[in-house]
């Protein structure tokens, strides 16, 4: 997909246990770093998803940190073709983390 407006290019995403950082550079070249911190696997809500299937939106009942703001959800981008082996692995992940309490 070309880089346009609506459309930023996504350098890097890495998703660790507890944050999720992703860097991406706008249309107007400028790079931008969004820090996810204190993810609570065992809160998951619900799965979402954008129109082509590109950005899978996870949503959680408890607060987590989005740049320092609180926020309940966050988003990563993944081929459409990938969605559903993320999710499976999302959900085996917060079934690791219930089964450690």
């Amino acid at each position: 997909m070309p880089l346009s407006k609506s459309n930023p290019l996504i350098l890097s995403q890495k998703l660790h246990a507890e944050s999720y950082i992703q860097v991406k550079r706008t249309f107007d070249v400028k790079q931008t770093t969004t820090v996810i911190d204190k993810i609570k696997w065992d809160t998951l809500k619900a799965f979402g998803y954008n129109d082509n299937r590109s950005e899978l939106y996870i949503y959680f009942n408890g607060k987590l940190t989005v740049n320092n703001s609180p926020s309940e959800v966050f988003s990563l981008y993944i081929p459409a073709d990938r969605v559903e082996i993320v999710k499976n692995a999302i959900l085996r992940l917060v079934e690791i983390v219930n089964a450690e309490k």
